[in-house]
């Protein structure tokens, strides 16, 4: 299955759709994104604008094939708002969609991975007191 338009359910049994490569959230009344997106090897693309998502899963910086990401960041609260603002030396602000999106989805994989990244050495750091 190659794309999939999201009809609201309480069932979230499309984030296992591993062979799923473009998946559209949008406009859904959506309030998370479970940890379960991360099964989907193959995901490029994913819509989640126009919801009421706070938070992103960790896991989704390691999402290696997913390039594009268009996601609604007035209401989110992590990764932080400017997290989805792109880069004035990437590509442009108001300029196409599609960079973007691209440009939007490293930034917010990178933040994700970074975070993780001082999760771990949080927790291995010794308390020193």
């Amino acid at each position: 299955m190659r794309q999939c338009h999201f009809i609201h359910s309480n069932n979230a049994k499309v984030f296992h759709l591993r062979k799923l490569q473009i998946l559209d959230l949008s406009h859904n009344n959506i309030t998370s994104v479970p940890d379960d997106v991360g099964l989907m090897y193959s995901l490029m693309f994913l819509a989640i604008e126009s919801n009421q998502i706070k938070r992103l899963p960790i896991c989704m910086g390691e999402m290696s094939r997913l390039q594009k990401l268009k996601v609604g960041s007035k209401s989110m609260e992590f990764p932080p708002p400017e997290v989805f603002v792109p880069n004035p030396l990437g590509a442009s602000p108001g300029g196409p969609p599609v960079e973007e999106a691209r440009q939007v989805c490293t930034q917010v994989k990178l933040f994700l991975r970074e975070y993780k990244q001082r999760e771990i050495l949080g927790r291995e750091t010794p308390d020193l007191r």
